[in-house]
């Protein structure tokens, strides 16, 4: 407060910069000179005038030069010294003697935190592309370094960060803010998943646990779980005994019932006589669960002689696509088809 111009001023300067901070407390511990901008448009001082050390923003340090006084030119509350009213300097300087009609008081403040030197996700913004049995992960991270992700059962909580790495699942940023893309595989069509993602940089700084929960995603591959044939015969006899079997590519959540129908097609010249085209699957219908040990079910077709679509599809229970495969019944008494020269070779005896 300047009791002649009656004029009071309340500043509060702050330097977040790390670096800045580290360089303006050692000169103030071990009284050298030193000044920065902390990464703004101020200029921070420590600096040795008349005998005392002083911090000082935005102020005029050249008078300490003078001699011919031991009074401090630089003192708090002191005039801005031909600045613009708006930049009033900030100073702390308990340790000089300053002659002024005013009162001044300042307060220096230091506070510590635990640096994070590992790539951090911007604004722990991650972007899931879902693909059948795969899920494509995009984060921006701060630093150059490894980004590994995971994808586990829904709702699950990871409790070591090598849960995250030991998938195998990761890309590498080569620059700082770099968006990259981990694609975690080999997972199961129309599934819900929770992903977790964890970075390291080049020099073996490491994300903790607790960032690495706060990555949480959850999400779902896209659809569908499949049912396909596998073991598959499509021209046999039809008094022959072969085994079909269909598998699925991933076991229900659920208990779901697939059934084999089989369609007679026409034309067909496979017939036998007046005898119509009549088959089946044996059996017809199988069922899965959650906790089958295994994802296939094996089954015969009987029928009489002809041209036949075999189709594989749920009947009740959760969603997969099926397939469709043609199958010829031949019978024993039709004459085979009369065999056609395609090709000839002739060659000489020596």
């Amino acid at each position: 407060y300047d009791y002649d111009s009656q004029y009071m001023m309340n500043k509060t300067m702050t330097c977040t910069h790390q670096a800045s901070v580290n360089y303006l407390v050692e000169g103030l511990t071990k009284g050298t000179n030193t000044e920065t901008y902390c990464q703004s448009e101020h200029l921070w001082r420590v600096y040795e005038c008349k005998g005392s050390m002083l911090l000082c923003i935005d102020c005029d340090i050249s008078d300490c030069a003078d001699s011919s006084t031991s009074a401090s030119p630089v003192c708090p509350g002191q005039d801005p010294m031909g600045r613009d009213k708006a930049l009033y300097p900030v100073v702390i300087n308990p340790c000089g003697d300053c002659y002024s009609h005013k009162d001044a008081y300042a307060v220096l403040g230091w506070s510590i935190a635990v640096a994070t030197l590992y790539p951090e996700v911007v604004n722990q913004t991650i972007t899931t592309a879902p693909a059948l049995r795969s899920l494509a992960l995009a984060l921006n991270v701060t630093k150059a370094g490894t980004v590994f992700c995971n994808a586990f059962e829904r709702g699950y909580v990871v409790s070591s960060t090598t849960e995250v790495t030991r998938g195998g699942f990761f890309a590498i940023a080569q620059d700082d803010y770099e968006v990259v893309t981990v694609t975690v595989k080999g997972l199961v069509p129309d599934t819900n998943y929770t992903t977790y993602c964890y970075t390291e940089d080049f020099f073996a700084h490491l994300m903790t646990l607790d960032d690495v929960l706060l990555t949480q995603q959850n999400t779902s591959t896209d659809c569908c779980k499949q049912v396909a044939f596998d073991a598959y015969v499509a021209n046999r006899l039809n008094d022959s005994v072969d085994t079909y079997s269909y598998i699925l590519d991933a076991l229900p959540s659920e208990n779901t019932v697939f059934s084999v129908a089989v369609d007679a097609t026409a034309p067909c010249n496979q017939t036998e006589g007046s005898i119509p085209p009549v088959a089946a699957a044996y059996p017809a219908t199988g069922t899965f669960s959650s906790s089958d040990l295994t994802t296939e079910k094996k089954f015969i077709i009987k029928g009489t002689p002809g041209c036949y679509n075999v189709t594989v599809a749920v009947s009740s229970g959760q969603h997969y696509s099926g397939e469709e495969r043609s199958i010829i019944l031949m019978s024993s008494r039709n004459n085979p088809d009369a065999p056609v020269l395609e090709s000839a070779k002739f060659g000489r005896n020596p």
